[in-house]
């Protein structure tokens, strides 16, 4: 009896979760083409001006839906910053972080207006590269692609 109390206990659980989660957008997300912000995770392509030296790039981001971002590269590491609307389908979009090269640090911050569109965003982007005194090194610019990403059952 025991057993079977804890089991049910934990159906009960699982099955409040999932209407929770469900109710909310966990289990499955939003249905392609009705998202309202940028919330969300994403893989993002950069694609710097020819000429600037940069290559072409693979991040990954979380919005968040109070408007945080944290930008994740393979390389540079992780970036922190926020994001805000500034039209029906535009948001501004600005993270920082540190690059260490060689026993030396640099800050660079990213900003960016996308527009999204369905499950993607595009729209273009600049990067300063800051010493640590905030004094400017260099700048680049380019334009990025993102795909949403949607939580996927097992």
């Amino acid at each position: 009896m025991i057993r079977f109390t804890r089991t049910l206990r934990g159906f009960a659980l699982a099955a409040t979760l999932l209407l929770i989660g469900s109710s909310i957008g966990w289990a499955h997300g939003p249905r392609p083409g009705h998202y309202s912000s940028l919330a969300g995770f994403w893989v993002i392509e950069g694609f710097p001006e020819p000429g600037s030296g940069v290559p072409d790039f693979v991040n990954l981001a979380t919005m968040g839906k109070h408007g945080e971002v944290i930008n994740v590269d393979p390389i540079e590491g992780t970036g922190v910053g926020g994001w805000k609307k500034v039209s029906p389908q535009q948001y501004a979009v600005t993270f920082t972080g540190f690059i260490v090269d060689g026993g030396s640090t640099v800050r660079y911050i990213v900003s960016s207006t996308v527009t999204v569109s369905g499950s993607h965003f595009h729209g273009p982007f600049r990067t300063e590269v800051l010493d640590l005194d905030g004094n400017p090194l260099f700048h680049f610019e380019g334009t990025v692609n993102a795909e949403r990403q949607t939580v996927q059952p097992f």
